[in-house]
């Protein structure tokens, strides 16, 4: 079960409606996810099932494989709708696929809510960011994978990098 590649220079989304319009079954719903193209479709029996292709560019040609639940890909990112419109199958690999698909929204879910926001104050201890960092923060404005622009305790505004957020210790601007 190798890659299959395309001859001709296209989008990802280009890419990814010809690999559904090459399908011999009805697709139901689908959702690209980064390089991955997920798709709920019949099968020969006509049972919903769901479905992945891996994506991947090599030296500006599209390729994928295609996989079903029932191997069990190593890749969660799969929608939670799309798991709705396809009955649970016997497949321990489905099943065991499934859990970590569950698992990997409910981590994403919590790494959302832990997210300082504008307007929260955060404080920032000498011991994991050093003494430059230490003292309390207001967020006011929000940069993306950029990170955050804080404002200090003296007016002063500061971008504080993405990987550093997940180490801020958010607390009521009074503590």
């Amino acid at each position: 079960m190798g890659w299959s590649y395309t001859t001709r220079r296209k989008t990802k989304q280009q890419f990814a409606q010809d690999c559904l319009y090459g399908l011999s079954h009805e697709v139901l719903d689908h959702s690209i996810v980064g390089n991955h193209l997920w798709l709920v479709f019949r099968n020969s029996e006509g049972t919903p099932e769901i479905g992945l292709y891996l994506m991947a560019k090599e030296q500006g040609f599209w390729g994928c494989k295609g996989l079903t639940e029932s191997c069990g890909p190593y890749h969660w990112d799969c929608p939670l709708r799309l798991l709705k419109l396809a009955p649970q199958p016997d497949s321990e690999y489905a099943q065991k696929w499934r859990d970590g698909v569950h698992r990997y929204h409910a981590a994403k879910r919590k790494q959302r809510a832990s997210k300082p926001k504008i307007g929260d104050t955060i404080r920032l201890t000498a011991e994991r960011f050093g003494a430059g960092w230490a003292g309390l923060y207001t967020v006011t404005r929000n940069l993306g994978r950029r990170g955050l622009t804080l404002t200090n305790q003296h007016g002063g505004n500061v971008r504080m990098p993405a990987y550093m957020v997940k180490h801020a210790e958010r607390c009521q601007p009074d503590s």
